[in-house]
C-alpha cells in the first residue's frame, strides 16, 4: 500500500489566524481615560463603559455602520421626535473639560440640525451641524465656539471630535484639526442628554447615522484624537484556516500536491517539492469554509 498517495478532505491542524502586534498599554488607556459614557450602538444605546448610563431610543433606527455591519448604528429622521435620550446625571454635567467624539453620516437638510446636546433650554453644551454640513460645536444657550468653515459630504461617514481644554475648543474631522476657538465655562444644564435634537425651543434636528459616540471628562490631545482616529477607521477580523501535513515521505523523493472539488479531476497545486525528511508540511493555508468543497493529496512523481 503506498502510505503518501492519499486523499484528505482538507485534514491537519486548525489555525485561528490572527494578526500578533507589540501593543504600548500606556499609549491605548487614553481610550478609556477620562471616558464617561460610550455609546457603540451594537443592537440598542446602551452605555458601553458600564457606569449605566444607558439611552433611550424614541423612533431612532437601528441601521449599518460605517464597515456595513447591519444594526450597528443609528439613523436619525430629522423629526423633533426621533432622538436617544439620556437621563439627567452629574457624570455629564461638564462644565471645563471635555470631549465628544463620534462617527456622522449626514443626509441633506436644510438647515441642519443638533447631534448632541446637554441640558435644555440652558443647553450646557452642544455639536450641530448646518446645511452643508458645517460642525459647530457650542457653549452655554447655544453660543457657539468654533465652526469649521468649508462643509462636510453627505451620505459619507466622517469622524467628528469636539474638545474644550478650559477656555480652549477644538473640531477635528477624522482625526485632523479643522478649527479653534474660545469657549468659557459651560452651564450644567439640568436636562437630559439628547442625540437627535434639542427638547426645547423650537427643535432643530439631525437627519443621518451616528456611531460610536464617547463623552469623555477631559479634553483629548491631538496625538489621542489622530490615535482615536486610526483605531476606529479600520477593521480586523479574526479568520480560521487550515494547513496541511503528511509522514512518511521517502527521503530525496519528489511529491506534488495536487487539489480536487469532485476527487474525479486533480490538479496541480504549487511546485513539486523534494522530501527532505519524512515529514512535510504546507505553507499555504486555507479557509474554514473551504473544507467541503476542496479535496487533496500527496503524490510521488
Amino acid at each position: 500500500m503506498n502510505r503518501i498517495n492519499t486523499t484528505s478532505r482538507l485534514v491537519g491542524v486548525v489555525f485561528v489566524g490572527m494578526m500578533i502586534a507589540a501593543v504600548d498599554t500606556h499609549a491605548q488607556s487614553f481610550l478609556t481615560n477620562g471616558l464617561v459614557a460610550y455609546y457603540p450602538f451594537n443592537g440598542n444605546a446602551n452605555d458601553a463603559r458600564g457606569n449605566g448610563l444607558n439611552g433611550t431610543v424614541y423612533s431612532a433606527a437601528l441601521a449599518p455602520d460605517r464597515f456595513g455591519n447591519a444594526n450597528s448604528a443609528y439613523s436619525f429622521t430629522g423629526s423633533s421626535s426621533c432622538y436617544i435620550s439620556v437621563a439627567s446625571t452629574a457624570a455629564l454635567n461638564l462644565t471645563t473639560n471635555l470631549s465628544i467624539a463620534f462617527w456622522m453620516n449626514r443626509t441633506p437638510i436644510s438647515g441642519g440640525g443638533i447631534i448632541i446636546c446637554k441640558g435644555d433650554a440652558e443647553q450646557a453644551y452642544s455639536v450641530g451641524t448646518d446645511g452643508i454640513g458645517n460642525i459647530s460645536f457650542n457653549r452655554q444657550n447655544a453660543v457657539e465656539m468654533c465652526n469649521t468653515a468649508g462643509g462636510s459630504p453627505t451620505n459619507v461617514w466622517i469622524q467628528v471630535v469636539c474638545t474644550l481644554n478650559g477656555t480652549n475648543a477644538s473640531v477635528y474631522l477624522n482625526g485632523q484639526l479643522r478649527t479653534n476657538g474660545t469657549g468659557v465655562t459651560l452651564g450644567t444644564g439640568t436636562g437630559a442628554l439628547t442625540m437627535g435634537t434639542i427638547r426645547s425651543g423650537t427643535p432643530v434636528s439631525y437627519s443621518g447615522s451616528l456611531d460610536d459616540m464617547r463623552i469623555y471628562n477631559r479634553a483629548l490631545s491631538s496625538t489621542e484624537v489622530a490615535q482615536l482616529y486610526s483605531i476606529e477607521s479600520s477593521t480586523l477580523n479574526v479568520q480560521k484556516a487550515v494547513y496541511l501535513n503528511t509522514y512518511g515521505l521517502c527521503v530525496t523523493s519528489n511529491y506534488q500536491l495536487q487539489v480536487s472539488q469532485n476527487l474525479v479531476n486533480w490538479t496541480n497545486y504549487g511546485n513539486m517539492f523534494t522530501a527532505t525528511n519524512n515529514y512535510w508540511q504546507s505553507t499555504n493555508y486555507w479557509q474554514v469554509p473551504d473544507w467541503n468543497q476542496l479535496f487533496f493529496r500527496v503524490v510521488p512523481q
